[in-house]
């Protein structure tokens, strides 16, 4: 439960940083 929640997390910042920048979306990464 907590660990998916965590992932789900995790994918839905990165999926948004995405967006917002998809020519580096490597370069900002969620601490």
């Amino acid at each position: 439960m907590l660990l998916y929640a965590t992932c789900s997390r995790f994918i839905r910042i990165r999926t948004f940083h995405t967006l917002h920048r998809p020519r580096s979306p490597e370069h900002i990464v969620p601490s």
